[in-house]
């Protein structure tokens, strides 16, 4: 059953200067279960999984998710609905790490986040990508490699960060029509999600 954005979770966006576009009438982007996972260097993925444990909400991070365990997950009974990938820093040179715990090559990192795409495009799931600002952002260390693998391909983005939304969202959510949805601190995850459920 779709249900239509409520007059809470509108004045929510808009007092959060929340770039909306592209919503029909009626949405079910976000659905339960889901299970998360992040590109790159990050915690994105760790901070939604306590979130939605805070929250009542049915969410398991799987930090080295391939396209084949997403596929294993899907024939269990109580398989995902929503796919989230967490943007994290993808330093230049031959690795990464991943969550500061596993170096592995960057373009196998962007090969994964890619096969993974496709998997839950190719399974009807929701994808909702996210991005937490804040940290150290340098040009040898910083998060526009792993935005440009992930947004592009979402249904749904979550932003969190005291800011205005950048040009960069902006553009994404005029050009593809994905809903862009700003908070201003990763616990208010807990109430967008509620609401889009």
């Amino acid at each position: 059953m779709k249900r239509k954005i409520s007059g809470f979770l509108l004045a929510v966006l808009m007092i959060s200067g929340v770039v909306l576009a592209g919503v029909a009438d009626s949405t079910t982007i976000v659905k339960t279960p889901m299970v998360a996972t992040v590109m790159g260097d990050g915690s994105g993925s760790i901070v939604l999984e306590l979130v939605c444990m805070r929250y009542g909400i049915e969410c398991v991070n799987v930090l080295d998710m391939t396209a084949e365990t997403l596929g294993e997950r899907l024939e269990q009974s109580n398989g995902p609905k929503t796919l989230v990938i967490a943007t994290g820093a993808m330093t230049e040179g031959d690795l990464c790490t991943v969550c500061g715990a596993i170096e592995i090559d960057i373009e196998r990192e962007l090969e994964r986040i890619e096969k993974l795409i496709e998997k839950a495009r190719a399974s009807g799931l929701s994808i909702v990508g996210l991005h937490i600002e804040g940290g150290i952002d340098i040009a040898e260390r910083n998060f526009n490699r792993s935005i440009d693998a992930i947004m592009p391909y979402v249904n749904l983005v979550l932003l969190v960060t005291p800011d205005e939304v950048s040009s960069y969202f902006k553009q994404l959510s005029e050009e593809k029509g994905t809903p862009v949805i700003k908070v201003d601190e990763a616990l208010k995850i807990g109430d967008v999600l509620k609401e889009l459920l």
